[in-house]
């Protein structure tokens, strides 16, 4: 059975089974117990995977083997079936694994777990940044990966753990952006992604939902224009979205976009600017960036970072923007912004930004013209 055959037999098991499948959840943070405790409450049978070393941060679901999840109108206490680090035992019979990690933890985890995936498991990949991708590359030179990978831009929730074994969930987006790949099993796998993911909407390839990740637009401006308030936080609250996004630090942000869309146009994509992203993705009213940053309740009182060094600056920069920058050297657009922010994150950090994090070279596609990255991610085939 060839892998599109085994994707579909697994469709058809799991709408036997009344659409309720086995899922593992990869992590151990904000992300992955919303996650993990929505598709509990949803049916569907769960177990958490935690990086070896860190199973600690789980202890409290491990004990009571179960999430209680608060918010939105839920007030649930749902079953996990596990909590391991043996990525074997997770995978066993699983149908999908969903990895809900920060982006610098992707490659670990996908070392982790390709060698247990087998033909027809799914793996959904939070949030886009092209990290599905490091599943393809951990598998070496197999000339086709058993399983499917889909990368979606944002993350399904914005929650936080608040107590032992609780999270609260305090926005759903109500439309993600993903693509398979290779993008030519987006048919195949659509079924069972939007049976456990409705809100998912397939696009073309995996260029389109890492191009339309709005962390790597909006996060570093907010914080390398407010490092003075960083310095002098001295651990107090401020709060990062109503003082530190003013009109002017929206204009950067704006700056910075007009170089992502122009990078998506370069590759033959239409994009959508990023304040119409976060309106559509209900963080805030339509309208300018600054108009949804500012008019969104449920980041309001999101406090600010109190130290640079922060994910918004060491994630979203090396693994989302350096990568950006990647793209428009490869279709020849400048993108003098996108440079200076990343120049600007290695200063204040005194980090080598530029050469942490992903690459297309890291992705073992550096050699590649902009056609042949494309044709790869529709076939998988080098």
């Amino acid at each position: 059975m060839n892998t599109s055959q085994s994707l579909k037999a697994d469709a058809k098991g799991a709408e036997a089974r009344g659409g309720a499948i086995c899922v593992a959840v990869a992590g151990g943070g904000h992300a992955a117990n919303a996650v993990a405790g929505e598709l509990g409450r949803q049916g569907h049978r769960v177990r958490m995977l935690e990086y070896p070393g860190r199973v600690s941060r789980l202890e409290d679901v491990r004990r009571s083997k179960s999430i209680h999840v608060m918010g939105c109108g839920r007030d649930d206490v749902t079953p996990i079936d596990a909590v391991t680090t043996d990525a074997a035992e997770a995978l066993d019979g699983a149908d999908m694994l969903v990895v809900a990690v920060p982006a610098h933890a992707h490659a670990a985890f996908a070392r982790l777990t390709v060698p247990h995936l087998r033909q027809g498991q799914i793996v959904v990949v939070f949030t886009a940044s092209f990290g599905g991708l490091e599943w393809a590359a951990a598998c070496g030179d197999e000339r086709e990966i058993p399983f499917t990978v889909v990368e979606a831009d944002n993350l399904p929730f914005t929650a936080r753990v608040t107590g032992p074994a609780e999270v609260t969930i305090h926005l759903e987006v109500p439309e993600l952006k993903c693509s398979a790949f290779p993008a030519s099993r987006n048919s195949t796998v659509g079924t069972m992604i939007r049976g456990v993911f409705p809100q998912m909407r397939f696009c073309g390839d995996l260029l389109e939902p890492m191009l339309c990740n709005m962390n790597g637009v909006v996060h570093p401006p907010a914080l390398l224009f407010n490092v003075p308030q960083i310095d002098r936080s001295r651990g107090q609250p401020w709060w990062i979205w109503e003082v530190g996004v003013t009109p002017t630090v929206a204009k950067v942000i704006e700056r910075s976009d007009r170089e992502r869309l122009a990078i998506g146009k370069a590759f033959g994509l239409e994009l959508p600017p990023i304040a119409e992203i976060m309106w559509r993705s209900g963080y805030g009213p339509r309208g300018t960036i600054y108009e949804a940053i500012n008019g969104c309740a449920a980041i309001r009182n999101v406090r600010g970072p109190t130290s640079l060094d922060h994910r918004w600056i060491t994630e979203d920069i090396p693994y989302a923007l350096r990568l950006w920058v990647d793209l428009a050297r490869l279709c020849d657009v400048p993108c003098p912004t996108m440079t200076a922010l990343t120049e600007l994150g290695c200063a204040v950090t005194a980090r080598d930004l530029w050469s942490e994090g992903r690459s297309l070279a890291t992705l073992r596609l550096g050699s590649m013209s902009a056609s042949e990255l494309l044709d790869y991610l529709a076939t998988g085939r080098v």
